[in-house]
């Protein structure tokens, strides 16, 4: 299920509901805790936990007790209801929990459940179990209550500008929408600037350790990379041989040329490290660090509103020469600085197999030296590189998408020793 736009969620917010009665049992009183959409939902599972638990499986804490879904960020993130629960004589069916992030719109949580009755009935037995109903909003197609969250106050409404991570703003929403035949959503929303102190307020069921880590970072060079992710990658086989290098390409996909303006890369060492910057077009452009043009420690885009992606750390096969026949590999896990809530690490799986070397010149005539063929698989797909022996770096050649063959022809190289 998609969010609906503020746009939309504006347009339909139409009539008033009248005013609410009170719960009047476990599952009654649960409901109108979730319906706040904050930590007394949480609460109140545990408070109600005897009664929840004939439904569904509960994880638990001190003081919380929650649904337990499956990955929050995967389309396994919902459990069906056992025994069907009853609130205020509505079956409840599932509960899910999802997190996406939405670029610059930060991060977005939602949760809640899907009611086996149509819209206009779950309005009328469900909303008298909510608080202040007069603040819910309706529509011919939804219910909703709209708060946002600036200056450390809530206030009802929409915010008048997008809520972005920069100005600090968070939309929470109470949703009930109809997405599919005598079927209707309830669920809360949270959207924006989600850091930890207001996740372990409203959602105390996440984690601290997959809470936002508080970050002013502008870019790259904001993110440092720890020791362990350089472990056992400073070796003499693969250290840099140049002040820096810089080169075009244009991209052929099955003979054809992809891209209208050549790709420009440069590179500069740091410090053993070999940082490079990739410009596709004046809208897009990569920067990465690398070791060797082989193992990336951390890239960013300027599309990416200051997210950097970092490895973490390394289990590496590097030979102690350039053998036919020899296997590099390396698997390593990355994760986000400054991710969104539910954001988990990604697994890397990179094997390349030695081929027999070759003149670089053959790339191109600036090319010194040997080029060693490296036949490479990250997870999945494959990509042919070529480690140019007397520069220490590795330039990428060949590879797949889907069907089809990806060839990079480099030209106007300038190398500076």
């Amino acid at each position: 299920m998609h969010a609906l736009s503020r746009l939309t969620l504006l347009v339909t917010a139409l009539l008033l509901i009248p005013t609410a009665g009170a719960a009047s049992g476990p599952l009654e009183e649960t409901f109108t805790a979730f319906a706040r959409c904050d930590g007394s939902f949480f609460r109140s599972l545990h408070t109600h936990a005897d009664t929840w638990r004939s439904h569904a499986r509960l994880a638990t804490d001190d003081s919380n007790s929650w649904i337990e879904v499956g990955d929050r960020g995967s389309e396994q993130n919902a459990v069906v209801l056992r025994n069907a629960p009853s609130v205020s004589g509505l079956r409840l069916e599932t509960y899910f929990d999802r997190s996406v992030q939405m670029g610059t719109l930060g991060g977005l949580l939602q949760w809640g459940f899907t009611v086996d009755a149509p819209l206009e009935v779950a309005r009328k037995h469900l909303l008298p179990l909510v608080d202040h109903p007069e603040q819910v909003h309706s529509g011919p197609k939804s219910s909703v209550r709209n708060e946002f969250r600036a200056g450390g106050e809530w206030h009802l409404g929409f915010s008048e500008d997008e809520p972005t991570l920069q100005k600090k703003v968070v939309d929470r929403m109470l949703l009930l929408t109809s997405e599919a035949p005598g079927k209707t959503t309830v669920s809360c929303y949270l959207q924006g600037a989600l850091d930890g102190s207001l996740l372990a307020e409203l959602r105390p069921d996440i984690p601290r350790t997959r809470h936002p880590i508080p970050t002013t970072v502008n870019g790259i060079a904001d993110v440092p990379i720890s020791a362990d992710a350089r472990t056992g990658l400073d070796v003499a086989l693969l250290a840099p041989r140049l002040a820096s290098l810089t080169y075009k390409y244009t991209t052929l996909v099955d003979g054809h040329a992809e891209n209208q303006l050549p790709a420009l890369v440069e590179m500069t060492t740091e410090d053993g490290l070999i940082n490079q910057t990739v410009t596709y077009s004046p809208a897009l452009r990569i920067e990465r660090q690398t070791k060797a043009g082989l193992f990336q420690l951390k890239s960013s885009s300027n599309r990416s509103e200051g997210r950097v992606l970092l490895n973490r750390w390394f289990d590496l096969k590097i030979p102690s020469r350039w053998e036919p026949g020899s296997i590099i590999s390396a698997i390593s896990d990355r994760e986000f600085v400054a991710g969104s809530p539910g954001e988990k690490p990604a697994d890397l799986a990179l094997v390349c197999r030695v081929g027999k070397r070759y003149p670089a010149s053959r790339i191109h005539a600036a090319l010194p030296g040997d080029a060693i063929p490296l036949d490479c698989s990250d997870n999945g797909p494959r990509d042919v590189k070529a480690f140019i022996e007397a520069l220490g770096v590795a330039l990428d050649l060949e590879g797949t998408s889907g069907d089809s063959i990806v060839v990079n022809k480099i030209q106007d190289v300038e190398i500076i020793r």
